[in-house]
């Protein structure tokens, strides 16, 4: 077909251009329409399109991948220490500086609030000193002093009376009744008698006839029969042992608390004060062990 196409056209050589043009124009409208297009080009626009696009942005971005991961490793492991950089070395206590306090802003405005810092380690705690104890073997019993006493036993009374009475007992030794009652031992809570002991007209209070309170007294005894007497006054020694004081004996120390120890036979005599009471302790057919134990239960707030 070609070669009639150039066959027509070297007869048309001394035609006017024109003229030319429509004679080719009519030849060719009558030819079959052939794509020359479509049989020269097959159907690869798929893969030459993967080659020519995709296939160099994969590549650019594994190697922006691979460029990031390189940057991050660098930057996660530490730089050798060149030999012109001074070594960390942990300060002293001595060098240690205490933290100053922290003033926080209150919630609502209403100005700051210090907050306590926090010590530093070269602070030293207080410790607690040990206990010593120093038992006064006494020659003698302690002398016994005549005076005109009164016991009041608590057993049957009323509600309301029970309650005055606990009230009071608070009020002049400054602890709770049941709180005390508390701080016995174990083995002496089952079975205790609790009284007071008054005097008549003491101390010149113009009330000769009338009997005064002087003794708060608890009176224990144990499954195996010893007997610990705990007598308690807010003003002078308890009537319990007066004798003792009058001697000169050495000081025990338990749990921070002086204490005069003495005794005679099984009997064992401790007084002190603690909380501005004053005590005396009296057992009978206890051991030291469990004076001691005694002591400290009752010595403990």
């Amino acid at each position: 077909m070609k070669r009639k196409i150039a066959d027509v056209l070297d007869t048309l050589t001394d035609t006017y251009v024109p003229d030319k043009l429509d004679a080719v124009m009519k030849l060719t409208a009558n030819m079959p329409q052939v794509s020359y297009v479509a049989e020269a080009r097959p159907q690869t626009q798929a893969p030459v399109l993967w080659r020519k696009v995709l296939a160099p942005a994969v590549c650019c971005c594994l190697i922006a991948l691979l460029g990031f991961g390189v940057w991050r490793s660098s930057m996660l492991t530490p730089a050798p220490l060149s030999p012109d950089t001074p070594a960390i070395v942990p300060s002293s206590p001595d060098e240690i500086a205490p933290e100053a306090p922290v003033v926080l802003e209150t919630a609502d405005g209403g100005g700051a609030q210090e907050v306590p810092a926090i010590p530093s380690t070269d602070e030293v705690l207080p410790v607690p000193e040990a206990d010593q104890i120093v038992i006064n073997q006494l020659e003698t019993a302690p002398a016994t002093v005549e005076q005109d006493v009164q016991r009041n036993g608590y057993g049957k009374i009323p509600y309301d009376v029970w309650e005055d009475i606990m009230a009071r007992f608070q009020a002049k030794t400054g602890i709770e009744y049941h709180a005390f009652c508390a701080r016995i031992p174990a083995e002496f809570q089952d079975n205790y008698n609790f009284f007071t002991l008054s005097l008549r007209g003491y101390k010149d209070f113009g009330r000769d006839e009338d009997y005064l309170l002087h003794d708060y007294v608890f009176e224990c005894y144990n499954s195996a029969g010893a007997k610990a007497i705990i007598a308690l006054c807010d003003f002078e020694s308890p009537l319990q042992g007066a004798g003792i004081s009058e001697q000169d004996l050495v000081e025990s120390q338990i749990n921070g608390t002086p204490v005069t120890i003495c005794s005679y036979g099984d009997t064992y005599w401790a007084q002190y004060s603690y909380q501005g009471v004053n005590y005396t302790i009296e057992t009978t057919g206890l051991d030291q062990a469990g004076l001691e134990a005694l002591l400290t239960s009752l010595l403990t707030a």
